[in-house]
């Protein structure tokens, strides 16, 4: 088991920090003694929580493309990670991302690590285009990002 966890650990290392929840936090299978050295144990509001060792340099380097407006498609790992979105997602507005609770993430838009918004593609082939869906009205600037931001995709 205890090569498994440690794949599951470096796979982690691309994302940054997870929180230690149920049998990972140390009861049954998955033993935090395992994880000893492959990660950085940080505690954060009396929950600890697991992070690749220099996850901090690496945010330093990549802040300012980090605040960038992107898109993101449902069910990516940004939102799918957590139990706990409100480091992201306010919670009025969290039933937008996953509606009624279904299990069904929505495509979202992200600006400074926080979800402005969710999206969705429209048309198909020359007509696809992007139909977004801000929480609140977005401004001309922003409105162009999503645009450009959208017209990058594949």
């Amino acid at each position: 088991m205890g090569a498994a966890i440690r794949a599951g650990a470096r796979a982690r290392h691309r994302t940054g920090c997870r929180q230690v929840v149920g049998s990972a936090a140390g009861s049954g299978p998955y033993r935090t003694a395992e994880l000893d050295g492959e990660l950085d144990q940080v505690e954060f509001s009396g929950q600890v929580h697991f992070r690749a060792p220099g996850l901090v340099d690496l945010v330093e380097d990549y802040r300012t493309e980090a605040r960038r407006l992107m898109l993101l498609p449902g069910f990516d790992e940004y939102m799918l990670g957590y139990a706990d979105r409100t480091f992201a997602v306010p919670t009025a507005h969290q039933d937008r991302i996953v509606p009624g609770g279904n299990g069904m993430f929505r495509a979202t838009i992200i600006k400074a690590g926080r979800v402005i918004g969710v999206w969705r593609r429209a048309g198909s082939g020359a007509r696809a285009r992007i139909a977004p869906e801000p929480f609140t009205s977005l401004g001309p600037r922003d409105a162009a990002s999503v645009q450009r931001a959208f017209e990058r995709l594949p």
